[in-house]
């Protein structure tokens, strides 16, 4: 599939990204500067991820309606008709892909072969200590990860977030 930017209409069934690769440059460009070194297909990457974690995360949290009864993605929304794809939104999907170049969005836990996630592990470099201990198996071990700024600005559009009263 093509990396396709949501315009902000919710007409484009192929719409898999929330912001562009100018816009993601653009928000780091006054904060911490991007690797000029990432491709810009990486970055498409990076933003389809992003746009995924977001969708997958927070999708059942938004501030107002679909948009559009069948569009591609969670937004844009009836919160705001005048600024349909707002700046929060786009900042976090800026704060997750940058975190995607890096590691999984998501928790991916260690098995062994009984099914088993790690709970905690040691190791200790000279002399040479490994500690291991494994969970019981059961799926409330699953950690999530952490992405402050991006969750900050998830915050601003979602149900519980910048405070007020949701009927």
């Amino acid at each position: 599939m093509a990396f396709t930017v949501e315009d902000g209409t919710g007409t484009d069934p192929l719409a898999n990204a929330y912001i562009s690769v100018a816009e993601m440059q653009a928000y780091f460009a006054d904060r911490s500067p991007l690797d000029p070194g990432v491709l810009s297909s990486d970055l498409e990457l990076a933003i389809v991820r992003a746009t995924d974690y977001i969708e997958l995360e927070y999708g059942n949290q938004f501030l107002g309606d679909l948009l559009v009864t069948d569009q591609a993605l969670c937004w844009p929304r009836t919160y705001d008709l005048d600024n349909p794809m707002p700046a929060a939104l786009k900042n976090a999907t800026s704060e997750f892909a940058n975190s995607s170049l890096t590691s999984d969005l998501f928790f991916v836990p260690t098995y062994d072969a009984s099914g088993k996630t790690v709970k905690r592990q040691f190791d200790k470099v000279g002399p040479i200590e490994t500690e291991t201990e494994w969970s019981d198996g059961g799926s409330t071990d699953f950690t999530r990860k952490r992405y402050p700024i991006a969750e900050r600005w998830m915050k601003i559009i979602t149900f519980g977030g910048s405070g007020g009263v949701v009927r």
